[in-house]
C-alpha cells in the first residue's frame, strides 16, 4: 500500500491520444468563460456609464436652454428691454455713485469736523507725505471711475433722449427733412419736443460743476517740517534733559535713517544723535580736549543731504567729520578733531503738523446736488417716458420693416447721396465725368458695386471734426 502511494504519478501526453480525456480541458475552458464573462459585463457596464452621462449632459444642456429661452423672452416682454435696460444700468451706476460721495462726506465728517471761516474743509488722513501722495493717487483714481461712471449713464440717457421716434421720422421725411439715428446727434434737438431739449441741456450742462468740483474737492497737503541735528553725548546733562521730554521718541538707527532721509519731513522735528564713542585719527593730540567738548555741533536748517553725508560710512560708525563741518568755525574747541562718532541711537521730537489729504464739503454738496438732479431725470425718462425711441439702428430697421415709410418705397436701393439728390440738397461731393454716368444709373435704381470707406457714413464736417480730435 505504501509503495503503491510513493509510486510516480503517470504521464500521459494528450497529442498522443486519439480520444483525450475531456476532464483535461474543463479546467481551462472554464477560465476562457470566466475570463470572457468578466470582459463583456466590464464594457457593458462602461457603455452604460457613457450612455448615463450622456443623458445627463443632455438634460443640463435642454434645462439651461429652455432657462435661457424663457429669461429672454420674460426680459423682451418686461418694460426693461432695449434702451431701458440701458437706462436701467446707467440708473444703478447713478445711484451708485451718489451713495459713495454721502457716505464719503458722512465718513469725513464723522472723523474730522474742523471748520474754517469760508469753507469747510475735512481731514480724511494723516500721515507721512510719501503715504499721503499714495493714497491721494488712489483717491483722485477713484474718484475718476466714479465720474466715468456718472458720466457715461449721462450721455447714454442724452442720447437716448435725443433719438427720434417713429413720429418723428415720419414728420422730418414728410417736410424732406432726415433725423439721425444711432448716435447723439445735436441736430436732431431743432426737430425734438421742447421737453425732451430741456432733459437734454440739463444733463449736459450738469457735467460742467461735475468735471470742475469733483478732483478739486478732495487734496493733498504735504508738508515740509524744518529741523536742526544736534549731536549729544550719552550720560551728559543735555542728553538727561532731552530724554526726559514727553514729546521726544526714541529711534533706532535705523528708524531715523529712514525717516529723515526724505526732503519732505511730517511728523517730526529736531533730531538728536546720541553718541557714546569717538574715534580720533592716528598721532593726533587728545589730551587738550574732552570727549564733549567736540560734541555740541548742530546742523541748521538740515535736510536729507546732510544725513546721507554723515551716514555714508558703515554705520553704527558715522562720518564726524562731515558732520563737524557744517560748523566746525563755531564749535571746534581744541586743535584735535573726532575722525568718526558711534551712534547709539536718535532721539526726535514729535510733531503735531503732519501731512493730509483733506475733503472740502462745500465742494461735495455741489457735486452731490447734480449727481443727484441727474438721477432723478434719469428715472423720469425711464419709468415716466412711454416713447418708443430707435436708439440704434436695428430699432430703426425693426420699425420700417413692421411699417414701411410710404416717401420711401420703391426706393430701397439707393444710397444715402442719392436719397439726398432728390430731396433737392447738394450731394457731398463733386462728381466727374465718369462717376457722373455711374451716378445717373444710380438714380434709377441700378445696383452697382463700389468701394467705401470706414468713415463713408459720416458727412465730412464731423469727418473733420473727428480728426481735429
Amino acid at each position: 500500500m505504501r509503495e503503491a502511494l510513493l509510486q510516480e504519478p503517470e504521464i500521459i501526453e494528450l497529442e498522443t491520444l486519439d480520444n483525450p480525456p475531456k476532464h483535461a480541458f474543463v479546467p481551462l475552458l472554464r477560465r476562457e468563460s470566466a475570463a470572457s464573462t468578466v470582459s463583456h459585463t466590464s464594457s457593458q457596464h462602461e457603455k452604460n456609464y457613457r450612455r448615463f452621462i450622456k443623458r445627463i449632459l443632455g438634460y443640463i444642456s435642454t434645462l439651461l436652454g429652455s432657462l435661457g429661452s424663457n429669461i429672454r423672452e420674460k426680459i423682451r416682454r418686461s418694460r426693461f428691454y432695449g434702451w431701458r435696460m440701458g437706462l436701467l444700468i446707467g440708473s444703478c451706476t447713478t445711484a451708485f455713485v451718489l451713495c459713495c460721495n454721502i457716505t464719503a462726506v458722512l465718513v469725513a465728517g464723522i472723523r474730522d469736523d474742523k471748520t474754517s471761516d469760508t469753507i469747510k474743509v475735512i481731514t480724511v488722513m494723516t500721515g507721512s507725505s510719501t503715504a499721503i501722495s499714495r493714497w491721494s493717487t488712489f483717491f483722485h483714481f477713484l474718484i475718476n471711475v466714479l465720474s466715468t461712471l456718472l458720466l457715461g449713464a449721462s450721455n447714454y440717457t442724452m442720447q437716448v433722449l435725443a433719438s427720434p421716434t417713429r413720429s418723428d421720422i415720419d414728420v422730418a421725411h414728410a417736410k424732406g427733412l432726415w433725423l439721425d439715428v444711432g448716435l447723439l446727434s445735436v441736430r436732431n434737438l431743432r426737430f425734438l419736443p421742447r421737453g425732451r431739449i430741456a432733459l437734454s441741456l440739463m444733463l449736459g450742462l450738469s457735467s460742467i460743476p461735475l468735471h470742475l468740483f469733483y478732483n478739486a474737492a478732495l487734496f493733498q497737503i504735504t508738508v515740509a517740517n524744518q529741523y536742526d541735528i544736534h549731536a549729544i553725548s550719552i550720560g551728559s546733562e543735555d542728553w538727561a534733559k532731552i530724554s526726559s521730554r514727553d514729546n521726544v521718541r526714541n529711534l533706532t538707527n535705523d528708524q531715523w535713517m529712514e525717516i529723515y532721509a526724505t526732503p519732505y519731513l511730517s511728523g517730526y522735528d529736531d533730531l538728536y544723535l546720541v553718541i557714546d564713542r569717538l574715534a580720533f585719527e592716528p598721532f593726533q593730540n587728545v589730551t587738550t580736549g574732552s570727549n564733549v567738548d567736540h560734541l555740541p555741533l548742530n546742523i541748521r536748517n538740515s535736510s536729507n543731504e546732510a544725513i546721507r553725508n554723515f551716514t555714508n560710512g558703515a554705520m553704527p560708525w558715522s562720518n564726524y567729520t562731515m558732520f563737524a563741518g557744517y560748523a566746525l568755525r563755531d564749535n571746534k574747541s581744541s586743535g584735535a578733531w573726532p575722525y568718526n562718532a558711534r551712534v547709539a541711537y536718535g532721539l526726535s521730537n514729535i510733531s503735531n503738523v503732519e501731512s493730509r489729504i483733506q475733503i472740502s464739503q462745500d465742494f461735495m454738496i455741489i457735486v452731490i446736488c447734480f449727481n443727484f438732479a441727474k438721477l432723478v431725470i434719469i428715472l423720469w425718462v425711464l419709468i415716466a417716458d412711454k416713447s418708443e425711441y430707435l436708439v440704434t439702428l436695428g430699432d430703426a430697421a425693426a420699425s420700417f420693416l413692421e411699417r414701411p415709410d410710404s416717401s420711401t418705397v420703391g426706393k430701397c436701393m439707393l444710397g444715402k447721396e442719392e436719397h439726398l439728390f432728390q430731396l433737392g440738397y447738394r450731394i457731398a461731393k463733386n462728381l466727374d465725368s465718369q462717376n457722373q454716368g455711374r451716378f445717373q444709373q444710380r438714380l434709377l435704381g441700378a445696383w452697382l458695386p463700389d468701394r467705401l470707406r470706414h468713415s463713408a457714413s459720416l458727412s465730412e464736417d464731423r469727418q473733420l471734426l473727428l480728426a481735429i480730435m
